[in-house]
């Protein structure tokens, strides 16, 4: 059986349940731009591309040169309904507590904003168990682009080549992340991903519940 040396998390749709929050956030920002907010299931299908790629996808015709202020107000909003609304997904702390005392190492890979990733995860009671987050910055690349793992989390990971690394994951820039570098994926069910589309990058691994990771993670 692989021993992996590295468990890569996403995070919104993988380890948490944001969809509540990041609905709420966008009720109170689209109408102050005149815009009829959507609804939680446009909000699903939106998660995990980035707050930019989320806006275009959300705000048909909306110009390039307008987002950074859709953006900025997101930013704003979001943290105290973050901090009401968002959820760790059942049983995930315990199984990062139980991986970690089995010696894995373990980072957050995410395209969520960096700064909100690390309250979060420590408000969560995640912290602890990770040696890493990554999160999406001014500039930098995002999943599924390989220079994620080239610039952000290698140098963290010296001596821990791709084929060591198991990512795990819900929605396709995750499965599509791990290929480009050459990683294993595991699939999580629960998430908000198009299980079709998923499926087609053929994960090493597909779990419906946190726990089954213990399974083959020895």
């Amino acid at each position: 059986m692989q021993r992996y040396e590295l468990i890569c998390f996403d995070y919104d749709g993988t380890l948490v349940h944001s969809v509540p929050a990041i609905t709420a956030t966008m009720a109170v920002i689209f109408p102050e731009f005149g815009v009829e907010p959507p609804d939680q299931n446009d909000v699903r299908g939106a998660v995990g591309m980035g707050i930019r790629e989320t806006f275009h996808r959300l705000v048909p015709g909306i110009r390039e040169e307008d987002v950074d202020g859709w953006v900025d107000r997101y930013r704003e909003v979001y943290p105290p309904i973050e901090q009401e609304k968002t959820e760790l997904f059942p049983k995930a702390q315990e199984t990062l507590r139980a991986l970690h005392e089995r010696g894995y190492r373990m980072a957050v890979v995410s395209n969520k904003g960096r700064r909100i990733l690390d309250r979060s995860t420590e408000r969560l009671g995640l912290a602890d168990y990770l040696d890493l987050v990554v999160g999406d910055r001014p500039g930098y690349a995002r999943k599924p682009d390989p220079r994620v793992w080239d610039e952000d989390v290698a140098p963290n990971f010296p001596g821990v080549t791709p084929d060591k690394v198991l990512l795990v994951g819900d929605a396709y820039p995750d499965l599509a992340f791990a290929k480009a570098i050459g990683a294993s994926a595991c699939y999580a069910t629960w998430g908000y991903g198009d299980r079709e589309h998923c499926m087609e990058l053929g994960p090493a691994h597909v779990i419906d519940v946190f726990p089954e990771l213990l399974d083959f993670l020895k």
